[in-house]
């Protein structure tokens, strides 16, 4: 009998858009396992617990890892390594792993045959010529790294693809399912100006995200500063929502 880890990249009861994922690739495992002759456990890890155990585990005995893949230190590698032997887990399905994440090689060191992970990002800007070149063979000699990458959309893959490096063969695409027309719909523009107060006037910039770095809130807000401070810009509204 074989275990699978499914490894989040936040901390436990996170909230936003992450919980449906959450709920969803635990019922994902949950049938991949069942339809496995060995059986196996189902593994699951948090940056952190500091928020409490998840609670839409509700009362299911499900073992818990605190594992901060993007700030490990050596001696956390290797309390991970260990856990993962021990439970011989060899499958990890984790958000958000790159090509050369230092986690792939503690996971490959404690047995783990399979890694895939899953992105709702682009992961490069496209490149090309040299420079894509270079990717692809950095990527091709990259010995710990995931073997295979999930994106939201065909843009996402493409991002990897002829930006990363990555070979196609190793990604697919899996749609969230969300109906983009439902979101198309409203044409009332008005709304957004009554709301927020807003002077008919100006320009509206509108972000709705995760308020984190990489989602790159802080190129936003220098954006508007040199269009406020330095250009002189009083025709723009900047409204961003986390």
């Amino acid at each position: 009998m074989t275990d699978l880890l499914i490894a989040f990249h936040v901390p436990a009861n996170a909230g936003y858009a992450v919980e449906p994922l959450e709920r969803t690739f635990f019922s994902v495992a949950s049938r991949f396992l069942a339809n496995r002759r060995q059986g196996g456990r189902i593994h699951l890890s948090y940056s952190n617990f500091e928020a409490g155990r998840p609670m839409w585990l509700g009362d299911r005995e499900v073992p818990l890892l605190e594992l901060d893949f993007c700030n490990m230190s050596a001696g956390e590698s290797r309390e991970v390594e260990n856990y993962l032997r021990n439970n011989r887990i060899s499958c990890v399905l984790a958000f958000d792993l790159c090509v050369r994440t230092p986690v792939c090689k503690t996971f490959r060191r404690s047995g783990v045959e399979t890694i895939i992970t899953y992105w709702g990002a682009p992961l490069s800007a496209v490149n090309s010529g040299i420079r894509l070149l270079a990717k692809r063979i950095e990527v091709f000699l990259a010995r710990n790294k995931p073997d295979h990458f999930i994106f939201e959309s065909y843009g996402m893959q493409r991002c990897a693809t002829h930006g990363r490096g990555v070979s196609k063969c190793h990604t697919s695409v899996v749609k969230p399912g969300i109906d983009v027309d439902a979101f198309a719909r409203y044409s009332d523009k008005s709304y957004l100006y009554e709301q927020f107060n807003i002077p008919p006037q100006r320009k509206v910039l509108f972000f709705a995200g995760h308020m984190e770095e990489r989602k790159g809130v802080h190129v936003i807000v220098k954006a508007a500063t040199d269009l406020v401070n330095e250009r002189r810009r009083r025709d723009l509204h900047f409204v961003l929502c986390g």
